[in-house]
């Protein structure tokens, strides 16, 4: 199961997984799909995303999150803090490269429309990467 924007949810559904839009109510929705709860939340945003995230996992359920230490500190789960190494993103570039890692881009911007770029991912008008080229590069 994945949350999304309403516009968004066909695309998460394209990826493989049950789409929610998280407009919604969350907890009523995925109950629908989980009656006792989902055994793993999956958190990537921390915040208010994290606490709702909370209402959907099982009585005896895990959270792990990316986002907020909260999951580790006040909820007993786990908080994995991402330290790519030179080797990891090697590992990327390659899988990105032969097309076994598929990664949208949102939008590619010079480092002068920085301002643009960062207005348009709050409005949460980009769907992917947003990508900023410092002296004509990527």
């Amino acid at each position: 199961m994945g949350t999304a924007s309403h516009k968004n949810l066909t695309y998460v559904e394209d990826l493989g997984a049950m789409a929610i839009d998280y407009r919604s109510d969350l907890q009523e929705a995925t109950r629908a799909i989980a009656p006792h709860g989902f055994d793993v939340v999956l958190d990537l945003v921390g915040g208010p995303a994290l606490d709702n995230a909370l209402t959907v996992m099982a009585k005896d359920g895990r959270v792990t999150s990316i986002a907020d230490s909260r999951a580790r500190d006040q909820f007993g789960g786990q908080f994995v803090w991402l330290r790519p190494s030179t080797a990891d993103l090697r590992t990327v570039a390659e899988l990105a490269a032969s097309r076994e890692l598929r990664t949208d881009i949102g939008g590619v911007y010079r480092f002068d429309q920085f301002r643009s770029a960062f207005d348009a991912f709050e409005a949460r008008e980009t769907r992917g990467k947003t990508i900023i080229e410092f002296g004509g590069t990527t």
